[in-house]
């Protein structure tokens, strides 16, 4: 990984920051508007303070003392008084200097939207230009984020939801970003009438991102333009005008994403919170044999009484780079086949191969269709049987896809006692896969299954059938859309258990994003590691994972084709967030 600044880091957690925040704390009124007092406020900034990540608070003589109070020993927050330096604020001084020659919105909030108050939102740009300058924590990241943006949302999960997305924007790599990333409600302004006297939410104004030279340029151009508009229009609007107008007359182009006021603002996109492994990682290819008609796509390991055991799947079709398909079937019926083989214990290679074939079973009928195989196989240890769980839609009375579970033979290559599984919602169940064998629990003599992430289902078993055991609310990011990968690896030394999971975004092809997560012995999720990429934000599908000497082996396919074993030291997931259930 990118060798970071060691004043960036937080011992406690293993967190690794590359941003600042920047925000203020400026009492303007006389007393409270909305019902907001100065301890109120800084009640509510806890959820952002409390995120550990660096900030920068701008204040005056009257909230000072509230905030000293309770962050002046904290090393990650920095007070900085604008008592000294408000002749520096060029945006603040340009408003203030007009004063007495412009107007403000007529349809407008007069308690509020005060003219101190718009000049202070105008002023954001003051402040992160200034942190910049300054700069006391060595970022390359610089964050606007409102000193009460936890205010947007009324619910205290959502409150701590934006407070664990803010730590995933914390740790954002410099590389990823390319132009100041800022969130918006509505489409690109059309007319400049419209902004002189109404609230334009083109942006949202509560957050956005950049590098410092993004930022620096922002502050720019929003300077020499709002000189320009206070003269032309004689009107000071709020700054999220200024935005729009500047996007729509002055061709400034910010990567915009769709936000409103509420969680939403916050979620920046896993392509911006990701982290490409491949400079990090070393790579074997493997020979597998030739199938006529077939390639080799993805692989599931596990280590069985000593010995590696790798499945690999054969598809009947290539994934073109837009995600489209082309079978190989004269009907484009998709067909899967799929490998044994055990692998040497020093390099990996396969010593042989099979072909497994499925035993003779009362229990499974060929339904027809255009989807034939078992698909995605999952191999692990059901006190001390090795078995497999894979989705099929051929053998599915249903006709939709679900698992079929039996024992995973070795030395007959066969796949015996195979038996269809149903979801415990089998009525509305659509399309079942990516289930999770969690490690066989020795203490209930049982075998359990994650069924899903959010919430965290963990399910056993029962007459053929799922029955849900137990269930974890999941309010962490990303987590809504995560569906399992690999099975989970025991981690040396320790009573915890390691897996990969997964989730994709749609496009084409579509983005698939991967995370490491660490459970408990009681398979309660515990940490998580940051989102990451394999080769390329495309599809790349893992279900295959282990470890070995503190390196971390994947098992990937490249658009369900080309397998290899993608290895990186543990060293490199720096960064780890922390499950609040």
């Amino acid at each position: 990984m990118e060798t970071h600044n060691k004043r960036n880091k937080n011992d406690d957690n293993n967190i690794v920051y590359m941003t600042t925040f920047v925000t203020c704390l400026i009492d303007i009124y006389d007393g409270p508007v909305n019902n907001k007092t100065l301890e109120t406020r800084v009640c509510e900034f806890e959820y952002i303070a409390s995120t550990g990540s660096q900030i920068c608070v701008y204040v005056c003589d009257k909230s000072e003392p509230f905030l000293k109070e309770r962050f002046e020993n904290l090393e990650t927050i920095r007070l900085i008084n604008i008592g000294n330096i408000k002749e520096s604020f060029a945006i603040y001084n340009t408003c203030y200097s007009q004063k007495d020659d412009i107007e403000l919105p007529v349809n407008r909030n007069p308690k509020k939207d005060t003219f101190e108050y718009i000049t202070l939102m105008h002023s954001k740009l003051d402040f992160l230009h200034h942190a910049i300058g300054e700069n006391p924590f060595g970022s390359e990241l610089f964050a606007w984020v409102d000193f009460n943006l936890t205010h947007i949302v009324n619910h205290v999960l959502e409150k701590q939801y934006i407070h664990k997305y803010l730590k995933q924007v914390a740790v954002i790599q410099p590389n990823k970003i390319e132009r100041v990333i800022i969130p918006g409600c509505w489409s690109k302004m059309n007319s400049v009438d419209y902004i002189l006297d109404n609230i334009h939410w083109r942006f949202c104004g509560g957050f956005f991102i950049g590098k410092k030279e993004n930022v620096l340029e922002f502050y720019e151009i929003h300077l020499k333009i709002l000189k320009e508009f206070l003269r032309t229009y004689k009107k000071l609007p709020w700054e999220v005008n200024l935005w729009a107008y500047i996007e729509y007359a002055c061709g400034w182009t910010p990567e915009w994403f769709s936000g409103d006021h509420n969680c939403r603002m916050v979620e920046l996109s896993p392509r911006i919170c990701s982290i490409g492994l491949a400079p990090y990682a070393s790579i074997r290819k493997h020979s597998f044999p030739n199938i006529p008609g077939f390639s080799p796509s993805s692989t599931s390991y596990i280590n069985y009484n000593g010995n590696q055991v790798l499945n690999i799947r054969y598809v009947n079709y290539k994934l073109t780079s837009q995600g489209y398909y082309i079978i190989n079937h004269p009907e484009n019926h998709i067909h899967s086949k799929n490998m044994m083989t055990i692998l040497e214990e020093a390099t990996s290679s396969p010593k042989y191969f099979y072909e497994m074939e499925l035993a003779e079973s009362d229990s499974l009928v060929c339904h027809g269709g255009s989807i034939y195989g078992l698909e995605d196989i999952r191999l692990f240890n059901e006190n001390g049987s090795l078995k497999f769980i894979a989705t099929n839609l051929n053998y599915s009375p249903t006709k939709r896809n679900n698992m079929i579970i039996g024992e995973y033979n070795t030395r007959t290559h066969q796949y015996e006692n195979p038996k269809i599984i149903y979801s415990y919602d089998r009525a509305n169940s659509t399309c079942e896969k990516n289930w999770v064998p969690l490690p066989y629990s020795e203490k209930n003599k049982a075998q359990y299954f994650i069924f899903k992430w959010c919430p965290i289902e963990i399910c056993e078993i029962e007459n053929d059938q799922l029955k849900i055991v137990r269930t974890i609310q999941n309010r962490e990011p990303f987590f809504n859309r995560v569906r399992g990968s690999t099975i989970f690896q025991e981690l040396s030394d320790s009573s915890e258990y390691m897996g990969v999971v997964h989730f994709s975004e749609e496009g084409s092809p579509r983005n698939y994003y991967h995370m490491l997560v660490v459970l408990d012995e009681s398979y309660t999720p515990i940490r998580y590691s940051p989102c990451f990429y394999f080769h390329n934000m495309t599809v790349e599908f893992c279900i295959g994972f282990h470890i070995k000497n503190g390196e971390y082996h994947f098992w990937i396919s490249n658009f369900d084709k080309d397998p290899e074993e993608f290895i990186v030291h543990s060293s490199v997931f720096s960064t780890w967030f922390d499950f609040s259930l």
